[in-house]
């Protein structure tokens, strides 16, 4: 969504428009959820609240800044245990198998690497502490991992191995694929750490 001088801008509001069919399925899908587990609504509020954050910092011209994007990964970090609680009716966390957890913090820690990573190279190329910002969370996140599995901590080492050594310039569309070779990795070895 973007949002220039306090309106949306015309393909904002193009994108609404063709969007409001899903907007209307989502919705009945959201009421009919609610009927069978009435629990979601307090995990949906603290949601809906973080997601009103990120609309705000739209609002204001942000939501490319470091603080909406971490904002965004913790809201899909957050879908392994909620996933995991709606499926088997589980509104209580400590029912929550450990795996699941696993899966949400691998995800919170992949995704907070990848938007430092990424910003380094395009964003923020010119400004060499972004790089070392990364360098130093990859380093951090391989040094958590080792400490608790390798399975877990490979797929980190090969995210700070390409940290340290792609640099500004290259195309989207090559930052893209080794991220997306990256994740892989992660879901890959993620599964083998937890089987």
């Amino acid at each position: 969504m973007r949002i220039r001088r306090g309106s949306w801008t015309t393909r904002a509001g193009d994108e609404l428009r063709s969007s409001s069919p899903w907007l209307l399925i989502t919705f009945l899908g959201a009421v009919v959820l609610i009927a069978v587990r009435p629990w979601i609504l307090l995990p949906g509020l603290g949601i809906a609240a973080l997601w009103s954050v990120s609309v705000y910092l739209s609002w204001l011209g942000r939501e490319r800044g470091i603080t909406n994007d971490l904002l965004l990964v913790a809201l899909a970090s957050i879908a392994p245990p909620l996933m995991y609680a709606v499926a088997n009716n589980e509104p209580s966390l400590q029912q929550i198998p450990r795996f699941i957890w696993i899966a949400a913090l691998v995800s919170l820690l992949f995704f907070i690497g990848s938007v430092l990573h990424v910003k380094a190279l395009i964003r923020e190329a010119k400004d060499r502490r972004w790089h070392l910002a990364s360098i130093a969370v990859h380093i951090a996140i391989v040094l958590v991992f080792a400490s608790y599995d390798l399975l877990l901590a490979a797929p980190f080492l090969a995210a700070l191995i390409r940290t340290i050594f792609m640099k500004p310039g290259l195309r989207p569309g090559k930052i893209g694929a080794i991220e997306s070779a990256i994740a892989l990795l992660v879901v890959v070895f993620t599964i083998a750490a937890e089987s």
